[in-house]
């Protein structure tokens, strides 16, 4: 274990873990070198005993660790992430051995920071404190060798000055992290390989982003792009689940992966509504009750077709942004993750005691999803409620003030659909020349962030279970509702 040596009168403290170079021949006027052990310890047990743990503190590496074993633990961690592999107990242990530092870390010693974690709940907090006293470290480290240098006459002082800014500057871009800011110079690649890709795309008839499976929306946004987060919401009922599984399935059906996170529903009753979706002839009833007998040749032959899909299910229901953020990095890692639904935003689990009401709670996972989706660089559908304003207009077209629980919602989208079925509320819905039209409905684009809002027309069957695009003669321009 470390020791700190305090010392005067010209006596030597034994300084370690001071990156490359130990500074124990350079004295330290009787101050303690600057650490942090119980904030090393609980960072370390935090992301040895909850999976979600090393996500939040991806801004620490093992060097900032004072304590040798904190530093291999937390080193051994990393490693197994890398290699997607589990991190608890017993493979961490394992994951020291295979590095041949098994003795440099008593298994009393992790068994014993991981009984002193309740939870990762501050873990962020305890991290800022490793990395301030790293730096801290650090600057001592770097004054002391500019110090020595100094001394030394066969050191030119010009080179020694410029060795000093660098030194600062790998400093400040530890404190900050590394700058990120392009040159519109640079930009200009990045935008001519960008528009010959889709002009690419474009002459082959290839749409640039991932379809919606409804051709009025894919010509109107040119399917779901990268990096954009998409709200669809709607009241109670309306089909928010029966659109969400329309996107994915049609995504799918292009050859697109899709990460779905049921939270409202099981992963079979999902694959029910798949199977319905795509048996036209189906009773919903009738596979509630396992009245099948006469159905089974058409389910089997859905079945065959859902099988290839590339949809993966998640219905963890009492999950975090934090568990959405981890498992989709890691589906993209795996090439598995060009699209991302989640249903729904307000059955995300809040992070506790981080936020003081529900509305700070939505505002924050509405923004995680946002940068969920720029990280990844894929499409996030989010679906949320809306509140009972709508119930209580003559007109029940949903607008952004019904968002519900939080104005953040509006703010962090590019794109903003809405549902619509005049059915539900009981309304007839005619063509232009007054023959009724049944089962159609509009998806309202109340906000498009890159292009224009409007209105997208639709059809389902009666059950809600298929949805389809508006087959419209050229002749009728458009329903009387709409």
């Amino acid at each position: 274990m470390p020791r700190d040596v305090s010392f005067g009168g010209g006596k030597i403290m034994e300084i370690k873990n001071m990156k490359d170079k130990n500074l124990k021949e350079k004295p330290t006027f009787g101050n303690v070198i600057p650490q942090a052990l119980d904030a090393e310890r609980a960072v370390v047990g935090a992301v040895i005993a909850e999976r979600n743990a090393l996500d939040k503190v991806l801004f620490l590496t093992p060097e900032m660790f004072y304590d040798p074993p904190c530093r291999l633990l937390f080193k051994a961690v990393l490693s197994l992430q890398k290699k997607d592999n589990v991190v608890d107990y017993i493979t961490v242990n394992q994951e020291i051995a295979s590095m041949g530092q098994a003795e440099e870390v008593p298994l009393w010693f992790v068994s014993q920071i991981m009984t002193l974690v309740v939870s990762s709940a501050h873990i962020v907090e305890h991290g800022l404190i490793v990395k301030q006293k790293f730096l801290q470290r650090e600057i001592i480290r770097v004054a002391m060798e500019l110090q020595s240098r100094a001394y030394d006459d066969a050191n030119d002082v010009g080179d020694v000055l410029f060795d000093a800014g660098k030194m600062i500057e790998a400093l400040m871009e530890t404190l900050v992290g590394k700058n990120e800011a392009s040159s519109y110079s640079e930009i200009s690649k990045l935008f001519y390989d960008d528009i010959n890709l889709r002009i690419k795309r474009f002459n082959s008839g290839e749409q640039t982003g991932v379809t919606a499976g409804l051709t009025e929306l894919n010509d109107m946004t040119s399917g779901w792009q990268g990096s954009e987060l998409i709200i669809l919401a709607a009241r109670p009922a309306m089909g928010k689940t029966a659109m969400a599984m329309h996107f994915a399935q049609s995504a799918a059906q292009a050859g697109k992966q899709v990460v779905f996170f049921s939270l409202e529903m099981q992963k079979v009753q999902l694959y029910h509504r798949s199977v319905l979706s795509v048996c036209e002839n189906l009773e919903p009833k009738n596979l509630k009750t396992g009245d099948l007998i006469n159905d089974l040749e058409n389910i089997d032959k859905a079945v065959s077709k859902l099988y290839e899909l590339p949809i993966y299910v998640n219905d963890n229901s009492s999950i975090n942004m934090g568990y959405i953020r981890s498992v989709s990095r890691l589906m993209h890692k795996k090439k598995q993750c060009d699209l991302i639904i989640i249903d729904y935003l307000q059955l995300i689990t809040a992070d506790k005691d981080k936020y003081s009401n529900r509305e700070q709670d939505v505002a924050a996972m509405s923004r995680q999803a946002k940068l969920l989706a720029k990280e990844l660089d894929v499409p996030v559908i989010l679906l949320s409620q809306l509140n009972r304003d709508v119930e209580r207009r003559s007109d029940k077209r949903p607008q952004l003030s019904d968002l519900r629980e939080s104005g953040a919602i509006e703010q962090d989208a590019d794109m903003v659909l809405f549902i619509h079925r005049p059915e539900y509320y009981g309304e007839t819905v005619t063509d232009r020349n007054g023959n009724p039209v049944e089962h159609a409905g509009e998806l309202i684009v109340a906000k498009y962030r890159n292009g224009s809002v409007g209105k997208v027309r639709f059809k389902h069957n009666q059950t809600l279970t298929r949805i389809f695009d508006y087959q419209q003669p050229k002749e009728i321009e458009q329903l009387s509702i709409f």
